[in-house]
């Protein structure tokens, strides 16, 4: 299982298109502390933090999305958070829908956060991420979106 994971996690970032100058796909691996950590499972506190303190942004948000499929929601906005704010574009653009969205597709483990939402998808949309700018012309159509203003400073 801890195996399937870490190949997933490598066959998603080989597959992101990160190619050298040759075009040859560059192989991406988890760090080999993370690595450890995951297969034996077992791992302390201590041992985690250590492992995710060398994982790339990348690699975050990749996790952020392990942690989507298996239901840990807390873990997924934690990993995602962490990618966006070290310049992710796809992490800052799942954040902000999964903010937006919150309790209509995670439940209550996941609260609606308007103002942190916006936040994420102006991020998005200031690199150039279409998905950015699609998701703010969407918020300011909603009914209840944030009047101009409120959500600023």
């Amino acid at each position: 299982m801890i195996s399937q994971v870490i190949h997933r996690l490598t066959r998603r970032l080989e597959m992101k298109g990160n190619r050298d100058q040759e075009g040859a796909v560059r192989r991406r691996r988890l760090p080999a502390a993370l690595a450890v950590v995951l297969a034996l499972g077992t791992a302390s506190a201590a041992d985690a933090r250590e492992a995710l303190a060398t994982a790339t942004p990348e690699q975050r948000y990749q996790l952020g999305l392990e942690a989507q499929t298996a239901g840990e929601y807390e873990q997924m906005l934690a990993e995602w958070r962490a990618a966006a704010a070290a310049g992710v574009v796809e992490a800052q653009e799942m954040l902000a829908m999964a903010l937006l969205v919150g309790p209509t597709l995670y439940g209550e483990a996941v609260a609606r956060e308007l103002c942190e939402s916006l936040r994420w998808m102006r991020a998005a949309a200031a690199t150039g991420s279409r998905v950015g700018t699609w998701q703010l012309l969407f918020v300011s159509r909603l009914r209840q979106a944030p009047a101009a203003g409120r959500c600023d400073g």
